[in-house]
Formats: structure tokens, C-alpha cells, sequence
């Protein structure tokens, strides 16, 4: 019977531990899940252009491309070189984005606040012409990944202990040549209108 009654208050007593690894458990979980699904959506979005008007249709694999090439234009350019000039500041992106992100979705959170305050670069990379709901939340996510990529590896690149340098050349890849009208080409908009006078 004692032995009964103590193993009821030890189950009693580590009830709510139990109950808190369990919810944990669960977070942890949802975690893990959301970040699969968003790193599939930005496996699956870096062969489309990029949304960022500068980019002017550049894809994202193209970018990253670009700033390999860059990068190998310099002289001894180790693995380590590399990894913190393009690996670590991809990585970087991915994981600031989650925040941005959340900013984007609640605005007047204290997310969001902290980060307008204290990180005013990344505070940019908040998208204000996408459809903040979480609905829309792969193509948020992406758009803010988008975003901070282009600001941590351009805009802040000089932060950055090994700087690449040209910025980026902007190649449009959106499969359509574009091109450039000749001095005898007349926009037919252009032309003057017919009001049935003739000279």
C-alpha cells in the first residue's frame, strides 16, 4: 500500500513536467515541419525569377552564381573564404527571414517593433506589397528571403569580412529576348490618327 501511495504522488508530482515535455515536444515538431516546408519552397522558387524589380527577372540560383564568379575572381580563395561569403550569409537570410516574416504578418508586434529598432537593415526586408496573411505565407517567406539576401550580400556586403565586389550583373532570365527597337520603328500607338484629312 505505501509503495502504492508513492508511486501515485511521484506521478502526481512529475505530472507537469510531463505535460510541459509533451508540449515541447509538439513545438518542436511543428517547428521542424514549417522549416522543411519553407526550405522546399525556396528550393522550389530559386529556378523562377526573383520578385525584387532590381533583380529585373534574375533567378535566385542565378544571383547566387553571380556572386560565386565574383568571388573567384579574387586571389586564394579558400573554403572558408567561400563558406563566409556565400554559404553562411544564405543561411543567415533563411533564418533572419522567420522574424521578418512574422513582422510582415503582425506589424504592431513586439517582433516588430525590435526589429524596426534595433535591426534597420533587415526592418526593410519587410514586403509591404504582398498579401500579409498566413495563407500567403510560403510567398511571403520567399519574398522576404529574397529580400534579405539581396541586403546582406549587396546592400551590406561591405560588413562582410571577405566583400565581393562588382555588385551583381543583372542578366534577365525570364526566357523572353528583349529588344530594342530600331530609328525607323514607329510605335503603332505613336502614329499620328487618321481624321480623314489629307494634305
Amino acid at each position: 500500500m505505501k509503495r502504492e501511495s508513492e508511486s501515485t504522488v511521484k506521478k502526481i508530482a512529475l505530472a507537469p513536467v510531463r505535460f510541459v515535455w509533451g508540449l515541447l515536444q509538439v513545438v518542436l515538431i511543428a517547428i521542424l515541419a514549417v522549416t522543411i516546408a519553407l526550405t522546399f519552397v525556396c528550393f522550389s522558387r530559386a529556378t523562377q525569377p526573383m520578385n525584387l524589380p532590381v533583380t529585373k527577372g534574375m533567378t535566385y540560383n542565378a544571383f547566387i552564381q553571380d556572386r560565386q564568379d565574383a568571388l573567384a575572381e579574387k586571389d586564394d580563395v579558400t573554403f572558408l573564404i567561400k563558406t563566409e561569403s556565400i554559404t553562411w550569409p544564405v543561411i543567415k537570410s533563411f533564418l533572419a527571414s522567420y522574424p521578418a516574416t512574422y513582422s510582415a504578418l503582425y506589424p504592431k508586434s513586439e517582433v516588430s517593433r525590435w526589429l524596426r529598432m534595433k535591426i534597420w537593415y533587415l526592418s526593410s526586408t519587410i514586403p509591404t506589397d504582398e498579401d500579409p496573411t498566413w495563407t500567403n505565407l510560403p510567398n511571403l517567406f520567399w519574398s522576404v528571403f529574397e529580400r534579405t539576401s539581396w541586403n546582406i550580400q549587396v546592400v551590406q556586403d561591405h560588413k562582410l569580412r571577405y566583400p565581393i565586389i562588382p555588385e551583381p550583373t543583372i542578366t534577365p532570365e525570364t526566357g523572353v529576348e528583349e529588344s530594342t527597337p530600331t530609328v525607323t520603328e514607329t510605335p503603332q500607338n505613336l502614329l499620328p490618327a487618321d481624321n480623314g484629312v489629307s494634305s
